[in-house]
């Protein structure tokens, strides 16, 4: 009995040291948040300096979406398959991720949704796979803030259009008409969507270089 005792003493430093002493918790950037009226997680953005404009994080999503109407907004001009980058995507926090791109496009759920006013804010976008893989996310939904670290070692695969059909064509399966329908069914049940909610403070120095000196 001694000598098992004696053994387990011995034992316990070693299994405490297993964990390298320098290991490290990458820091995140806290970005705030709300959940609209249908639970759906929003967060503001600025594309190429404009904005805020309200975005959901949707992980069944392939890619960032944006409304054509946002795209001409933020001076977007889509490539012949359908995709725009960003000179600059900032999320409200303090979060800017490089060589962004997105696809613009009118997806009916966004549409359905703001014509019946059924989020409580105005849809601008969603922001799906492609982006939110690049990011170790921490979901509290008993805090005000989500925790995004940025994964160095770990590229998501790009998005690809299935061989035989066209980046451009509708690959929604008809279901595109349901935007139209909703707004139409609003519109003869009277249904206003009310978008004039107060939202948290937006108010920050935004510094830009130029050959004439630094602009704040």
């Amino acid at each position: 009995m001694r000598f098992i005792f004696l053994a387990a003493l011995l034992a316990a430093p070693a299994l405490a040291d297993d964990k390298p002493k320098d290991a490290k918790t990458p820091e995140g950037v806290a970005i705030p948040y709300k959940l609209t009226d249908t639970k759906h997680i929003h967060v503001r953005l600025k594309l190429n300096g404009k904005g805020p404009f309200n975005f959901i994080l949707d992980t069944g999503a392939p890619a960032v979406f944006i409304t054509k109407a946002v795209a001409k907004k933020a001076g977007l001009e889509e490539d012949k398959n359908g995709w725009a980058e960003f000179k600059t995507f900032e999320i409200e926090g303090g979060l800017s991720v490089d060589k962004a791109r997105c696809r613009v496009a009118d997806l009916f759920q966004l549409d359905g949704m703001n014509s019946m006013g059924i989020a409580g804010v105005e849809l601008h976008g969603v922001i799906g796979y492609e982006m939110l893989a690049r990011f170790r996310i921490t979901y509290d939904f008993t805090a005000d803030k989500l925790t995004f670290v940025p994964l160095k070692d770990f590229t998501p695969p790009a998005l690809v259009a299935p061989k035989g059909s066209s980046t451009k064509s509708n690959s929604q399966g008809g279901m595109d008409m349901l935007g139209p329908v909703m707004k139409t069914l609003a519109g003869m049940m009277g249904i206003k969507p009310n978008f004039n909610v107060k939202t948290s403070g937006f108010l920050g120095a935004e510094f830009e270089e130029s050959k004439d000196g630094l602009i704040v």
